[in-house]
C-alpha cells in the first residue's frame, strides 16, 4: 500500500500555499529538496521546473486538469525566468505560457468558461534566474509572488480573449498575431517546420497558438516586485493568521530562542526512522550521506509557521548525526553591533 503524506502546507489556504514557497527564495531547487530527490526524478519531465517543484517541493503528482494545481485554493503555480543584463538589472525572459489554444473548441466558451479564467485568476509566481547552460535544479529562485489579476485587468484580457476568439470565428486563426492584443496573446508554438493545425471556419491550416500573458504584462508584475523592495509579496489585501508560534504572554516570561527550542522537545533523541514515522514522511536511507539532508526537510516540515520564524530571525539550522539521533541547535548568523 502507497504510503500516504501530510502536507506541509494547508492546501485550501493560498497564504499558507505561499508562505510555505518562501524558503525557495535564494536557493535552488536541490538545495531546498537534496541531491537524493534530483537524482531519483523521474527524468522524462526534466526541463519543467514547475513540475519538478510541484512534485518535489509541494508533494503532489502534476496533472493536466482544466482546474487550478491548488483546487481547493484557487491557487496555479508557475516558475518563470528572469535574465540579468550586462548593467545587473533584470528582465522578465518571456511570456507566461497559460494553455495550446484548441481552435475547434474554442470558438464555443465564453471568457468566463475558459481555462484561463478558471485557472488563472490567482497565480503563485516563482521567478528564478536563467543562466544558459545551468540545469533547472540549479537555477536559483529570486523572488515569490501570490498575484491576483486586478479587475481592471481581467476586463482587460477579456477583451483579449474575444478578439482572438473573433478572429478564429472569421476564419482567421492563420492570421493572428500577438499584436492584436494587449495583456494576453496568441503566441506561436513550436518553429516553422511545426505541424499546421486544422480550424473551423477556413480550409486553410494554421500553425499551433497558445494563449499566454504577454512580456509586457509580467514587466508590470516584476515592477511591483521591485517597487516593493522584498522579495516576497502578494499583491492584495489579505487578513493575517496569528502566529501560534509565541504568544505575548509567553514572550513575557521566556525568550523567543526557548520557545521555539520546546517546539522541537517531541523530535530529540529520536533516530531518522522514527522521525519520518511520527511526521508522515518516507523513509529513504538509500544513500547514507543523504540523510542528514532528509533530516532537515522532516524537521522544516514539522509547522509551516515555524519554518517562517526561523527564517525571518536570520537563524541557521545546523544538524550533526550521533549514531543517527537527532539533536538540535539554533545558530544566529553575526549581527552588526554584537
Amino acid at each position: 500500500m502507497a504510503h500516504k503524506e501530510s502536507l506541509p502546507y494547508d492546501k485550501t489556504d493560498p497564504i499558507s500555499i505561499y508562505e510555505y514557497a518562501l524558503p525557495l527564495i535564494d536557493h535552488t531547487l536541490r538545495e531546498i529538496v537534496g541531491d537524493a530527490a534530483v537524482a531519483g526524478y523521474n527524468s522524462k519531465n526534466k526541463g519543467e521546473l514547475g513540475q519538478m517543484v510541484e512534485e518535489l517541493y509541494y508533494h503532489y503528482k502534476p496533472n493536466s486538469s482544466p482546474e487550478p494545481d491548488f483546487r481547493e485554493a484557487g491557487v496555479e503555480l508557475k516558475t518563470t525566468g528572469l535574465k540579468e543584463l550586462k548593467d545587473m538589472t533584470l528582465q522578465i525572459k518571456e511570456r507566461l505560457v497559460v494553455d495550446m489554444i484548441n481552435y475547434n473548441e474554442v470558438v464555443s466558451q465564453t471568457f468566463e468558461m475558459s481555462l484561463f479564467y478558471k485557472k488563472f485568476r490567482l497565480l503563485l509566481l516563482l521567478f528564478y534566474l536563467y543562466e544558459k547552460g545551468v540545469e533547472q535544479f540549479d537555477r536559483y529562485f529570486l523572488y515569490v509572488v501570490l498575484w491576483k489579476i486586478p479587475e481592471k485587468d481581467l476586463l482587460i484580457i477579456k477583451n483579449d480573449y474575444e478578439v482572438i476568439i473573433n478572429k478564429i470565428k472569421r476564419g482567421e486563426a492563420h492570421l493572428l498575431s500577438e499584436g492584436d492584443t494587449e495583456y494576453l496573446g496568441a503566441c506561436r508554438k513550436g518553429n516553422k517546420d511545426s505541424k499546421l493545425r486544422q480550424q473551423p471556419y477556413s480550409n486553410v491550416l494554421a500553425p499551433g497558438r497558445a494563449f499566454s500573458l504577454k512580456p509586457a504584462y509580467m514587466r508590470t508584475v516584476l515592477e511591483f516586485i521591485k517597487a516593493s523592495k522584498k522579495k516576497s509579496v502578494v499583491n492584495f489585501k489579505y487578513k493575517e493568521k496569528a502566529s501560534q508560534i509565541a504568544t505575548a504572554a509567553e514572550l513575557r516570561n521566556d525568550t523567543f530562542e526557548n520557545i521555539v527550542l520546546r517546539k522541537f522537545d517531541d523530535y530529540q533523541g529520536l533516530t531518522y526512522e522514527q522521525l519520518c514515522s511520527k511526521i508522515g514522511k518516507r523513509y529513504d536511507t538509500s544513500k547514507d550521506k543523504y540523510v542528514v539532508a532528509s533530516t532537515r526537510q522532516c524537521l522544516l516540515r514539522i509547522s509551516t509557521t515555524l519554518r517562517f520564524m526561523i527564517l525571518k530571525t536570520g537563524w541557521i539550522l545546523v544538524y550533526m548525526r550521533f549514531s543517527a539521533v537527532v539533536f538540535c541547535l539554533p545558530f544566529s548568523e553575526p549581527m552588526a553591533g554584537r
